[in-house]
Order: C-alpha cells, then sequence, then structure tokens
C-alpha cells in the first residue's frame, strides 16, 4: 500500500494500529520516522513519514537463503520420531478402550442394584398413593354416609 509523504499523526497511529499517545512517543524517542511541522495557529504537529508506514505495516519477507533442505540423517530421525509418535498413541488408544470397557462394566455393576431398588421404591409409592386416594375418598363423603356405612 501506498501512502502520501507525509501523513499527520492522528491518522499514522490509526494506520499503525497504535494510540495516538504511542504514536507520539515513538516519534519522540526516534523509533518512527517524523518530523515537527509549525502549525499556522501556532505550536508545532508531528507528521509521519509515508515510507516508514509502509515499513510497519507491510510484513517481513522470510530469509529463504537461511532455510536448509534437511539431509538423509534428519529425515531418517523423523521417520523414526513419526514411527514411535505412532505406536505411542495406538497404544493409547487400545488402553483407552480398555479402560471404557472396565468403566462401562463397574457403571453396570453399580446400576444394577439402583435399578432395583428404583423399581422397589417406585411399587412402595404407587401401594401408598392408592393408600392416599382411598383415605381422601373415604374422607370426601358425607359425614352420615360414613358414620352409618363404616364400622
Amino acid at each position: 500500500m501506498s501512502f502520501p509523504e507525509w501523513v499527520p499523526l492522528p491518522e499514522a497511529a490509526r494506520l499503525l494500529g497504535l494510540s495516538e499517545r504511542t504514536a507520539r512517543r515513538r516519534c519522540e524517542t526516534g523509533k518512527l520516522e517524523s518530523q515537527r511541522i509549525p502549525n499556522p495557529k501556532g505550536g508545532t504537529r508531528w507528521v509521519v513519514s509515508g515510507a516508514a508506514i509502509d515499513a510497519a505495516t507491510t510484513p517481513p519477507l522470510p530469509n529463504v537463503a537461511a532455510i536448509t533442505p534437511p539431509n538423509a540423517a534428519t529425515l531418517d530421525r523423523l521417520e523414526n520420531d513419526v514411527r514411535e509418535l505412532k505406536a505411542f498413541l495406538v497404544g493409547q488408544a487400545s488402553s483407552r478402550e480398555a479402560l471404557q470397557s472396565d468403566i462401562q462394566s463397574a457403571i453396570e455393576k453399580t446400576l444394577a442394584p439402583l435399578v432395583e431398588e428404583n423399581a422397589r421404591l417406585r411399587a412402595a409409592l404407587d401401594d401408598e398413593r392408592a393408600a392416599l386416594n382411598a383415605a381422601q375418598a373415604r374422607a370426601a363423603r358425607p359425614f352420615w354416609l360414613r358414620w352409618f356405612t363404616e364400622k
């Protein structure tokens, strides 16, 4: 992206993703190429070089010359590491499956008595509800019928 020769500080800060205060500090310390120009109403204002903004916003290119291709020993070592990792992961998967099977059987053993207890308690609850309903039905009858029909 091409910028004008000089950019006002607030716009340069926005383009660089900085606060105006940080951009001003970098101008004052010389970390950002800039200059102060007189303001027509008195005082001065900072302007930042467009080239400095270009340099700061353009990502650096990788140093291709520093990248060296791997040699045969390095490739062999990497292949061996990959084989070892693959074997480790396969072992982890099988032990995971065994652990899941053990957990499932433990859950089933624990759950069976609970299911039986739940069924027993539900039956007892149903009996209690039936007795309560019968008592409520008797209590809802007029008093004179209760006196003469109940023993």
